[in-house]
């Protein structure tokens, strides 16, 4: 992109989003630590920021700086584009041999024992329905949003893991023993004060269906 073109692209694009947000000029020029006529310049395409202020800018108007400087991921593959949105709000996408992708939430304890998501299209649809939901959030509520949500499939798969490990422990002619029985009950025990939360809302569904 040409100087010219990206003053061009800038200062369009600064003006309509301090518009939309309805701040004044005063206003914006308190909240980026810079002069009334300073904000007027970087509006008229005169001279752009110096790069800590581009950075308080966006920040100040819920953006981005590739945003305002016309840069933009959409001619990515929708995967590379919720790979590199992942890892830059310090998630960590891992590529598994097989095809199937495990991303790691921030604060997470690491790894998990099965992979997130089957392949490149169920991350994007799992992205797709988080972007749907947010709607029109700020840039930080969204990527709070996309954390959580990371966390709860986290916490699920957890959940179906560990279902599928007490299950498979217990072939169906130990359970017919009565120290089988008992040790199954115990296990079921400890899952559900692991689980308790989704053991209650399950236990609700089945009861208003």
């Amino acid at each position: 992109m040409q100087e010219k073109e990206l003053r061009n692209t800038f200062c369009e694009r600064l003006r309509k989003r301090r518009e939309e947000m309805n701040i004044t000029r005063k206003e914006f020029a308190g909240a980026i630590g810079v002069s009334v006529a300073a904000v007027g310049m970087y509006e008229t395409g005169d001279r752009l920021p110096p790069l800590p202020v581009l950075v308080q800018i966006a920040r100040v108007l819920h953006t981005s700086t590739d945003e305002l400087i016309g840069y933009s991921m959409d001619a990515l593959p929708e995967y590379e584009r919720y790979k590199r949105y992942l890892e830059s709000i310090g998630a960590k996408v891992i590529e598994i041999d097989d095809g199937q992708i495990d991303v790691i939430p921030i604060d997470s304890k690491g790894a998990h024992a099965a992979p997130l998501f089957e392949g490149k299209d169920g991350l994007c649809t799992f992205m797709r329905e988080i972007k749907r939901n947010a709607g029109k959030e700020t840039k930080d509520v969204l990527e709070q949003k996309t954390n959580d949500a990371l966390k709860q499939r986290e916490w699920e798969f957890g959940f179906a893991s560990d279902l599928m490990e007490i299950a498979s422990a217990f072939p169906d002619d130990e359970l017919k023993q009565e120290n089988g029985k008992f040790l199954f009950a115990s296990k079921i025990i400890q899952f559900v004060a692991k689980y308790p939360g989704l053991f209650v809302s399950s236990m609700q569904e089945r009861r208003d269906k």
